[in-house]
């Protein structure tokens, strides 16, 4: 009788929990090798573009050096191949000395870029970027065109990717100004800036970035409220104000030809106008000061607090780009 009931009991097969359990097993299994295998093909990905990005700007730098430091107007001048040369967004500046450009490409939906003063592959898109100031470590303008020149006394501090010495505290006093007249050699009919910021205090007048000499001007400030102003035109309030001691990434887009302002905060839009026609002329000395970060209009509307990962572009940034430079982060 026991016999019969073990054989039995063998020619059942599996329970419904039995089966329930395996189906999880599997779904289980399943979840992780497909991880595993997003993984190491995002990395391939990423080392690809690297290699792609570091091979191609080998050939642009030699092309300088035969060239007396005259960068190549295109990557084909430069004995780039035709697959790369076509797919690479290529941007040459032979404006300032030494020249300056940025090189971007996407592969698999991902985008990356360098620099001249930056060669390390950089996830992001670099796309009409004229300046840009990363702030980790130094002022400098790793694009090569705006230069910086400390004004008062800056202190590193943390960035807003908790990178230490990632970013700048602006004390008051102190500014970062820009090389003279580097924004001579550019047109801007379109115009973006966007910038991670931190305020140490509220209840004054606080600038993050500005172009001296109304009505060739704009900036980004507060006011216990975010305020905007471009080509002289009146200033915007916009809500909601900064929080005090958040870090915050604050963007602003022009088209002049529309025209048309949009303001961002955290990726998202606040505010949208239909503006005015306004200049396209920003950046060159007016005063003896083309621009500055950190300061806007004059000396009692300083930054108190963290600055990072300040850009410029000419040309204007579209709701995708913007929400996309803040999921990426702070660099």
């Amino acid at each position: 009788m026991r016999t019969r009931s073990l054989y039995t009991r063998q020619n059942e097969g599996f329970t419904i929990v039995e089966l329930l359990i395996v189906i999880v097993v599997i779904a289980i299994l399943a979840a992780i090798t497909i991880v595993a295998y997003t993984g190491i093909r995002d990395r391939a990905v990423v080392s690809s573009l690297a290699s792609t990005l570091s091979q191609t700007t080998r050939k642009v730098e030699a092309y300088a050096v035969e060239h007396s430091g005259a960068l190549p107007s295109t990557l084909a001048d430069a004995g780039v191949d035709a697959v790369t040369a076509s797919e690479a967004v290529y941007q040459a500046y032979n404006t300032t000395t030494p020249g300056a450009y940025c090189l971007q490409l996407t592969q698999s939906e991902k985008t990356y870029f360098v620099t001249r003063k930056n060669q390390t592959a950089t996830e992001g898109f670099c796309d009409g970027m004229v300046a840009w100031w990363p702030l980790n470590n130094d002022i400098q303008d790793v694009m090569g065109n705006g230069g910086g020149t400390e004004i008062g006394t800056l202190s590193q501090s943390n960035g807003a990717d908790g990178q230490t010495n990632g970013a700048y505290y602006f004390n008051g006093s102190s500014k970062i100004t820009m090389q003279p007249e580097w924004g001579a050699a550019y047109s801007f009919n379109q115009i973006s800036g966007s910038a991670w910021v931190r305020l140490a205090e509220s209840g004054g007048y606080y600038g993050v970035l500005w172009s001296p000499g109304m009505p060739i001007h704009w900036e980004l400030r507060t006011n216990n409220l975010w305020r905007a102003r471009i080509s002289g035109t009146n200033p915007v309030d916009m809500t909601p104000g900064p929080a005090v001691g958040d870090w915050t990434h604050v963007v602003f887009s022009y088209n002049r030809a529309v025209p048309s302002f949009t303001f961002y905060i955290n990726g998202q839009s606040m505010y949208t106008s239909s503006g005015d026609s306004g200049t396209n002329t920003f950046f060159t000395t007016s005063g003896g000061n083309p621009g500055d970060i950190g300061a806007a209009l004059n000396s009692g509307r300083y930054w108190v607090g963290d600055l990072d990962d300040v850009r410029i572009f000419n040309r204007a940034l579209t709701a995708a780009e913007v929400a996309q430079l803040y999921n990426l982060g702070a660099k």
